[in-house]
């Protein structure tokens, strides 16, 4: 898939940091992840996760994605993704635009992969430009449209107490990924 944050799990605190509600459990958290015990780290972040911290979302959602001690399950790391990119986690949109570009866990669609991706260079995140130049070469300039006027419109939602659903409302289309092509020079 491309992921460019292979080790952020570990070097995550500096722009998301969980709430003072529970700093312990994200703090126990990121020991057991930097130990290799990664069910434990799971396990302290799913709790905070359901709360809606993005950062314990975007990492439950990385551990998904790598099956790092939880069933490796690309549906429910979008899933987890989704909810932290909403709240303008720039890495979890940019791993979710890479899934939706490639069919990984949801079903293919450009127009929502360069939305997300989109919403990862909005919040400052500069190294997302390749990869969205190269879904934007895909689209229409009608789709381009649409969806410039959707980040017009789009503000990250605020963190809450609960989740907006369930993993199960995301399609599984049950395709490979695919590898987007490169920028023409």
């Amino acid at each position: 898939m491309g992921l460019k944050h292979v080790l952020a799990v570990v070097a995550l605190t500096a722009s998301f940091t969980p709430s003072a509600q529970a700093p312990a459990d994200y703090d126990a958290g990121l020991a057991a992840y930097g130990a290799g015990d990664y069910h434990a780290a799971a396990t302290q972040w799913k709790e905070l996760a359901e709360r809606g911290e993005a950062q314990a979302q975007f990492n439950l959602a990385f551990m998904y994605d790598n099956g790092q001690g939880v069933p490796h399950d690309y549906t429910t790391a979008a899933f987890w993704y989704l909810a932290a990119a909403e709240q303008g986690h720039p890495d979890a949109a940019w791993n979710l635009g890479m899934m939706y570009a490639s069919g990984q866990g949801v079903a293919r669609d450009y127009v929502e992969a360069y939305k997300w991706l989109s919403v990862s260079a909005l919040f400052g995140d500069e190294d997302v430009q390749g990869d969205r130049q190269a879904v934007a070469k895909l689209l229409t300039n009608s789709q381009l449209s649409e969806t410039e006027l959707w980040l017009l419109e789009w503000t990250p939602r605020q963190s809450s107490a609960g989740l907006i659903g369930t993993p199960t409302e995301l399609d599984r289309p049950g395709t490979k990924p695919a590898k987007l092509p490169a920028l023409a020079q």
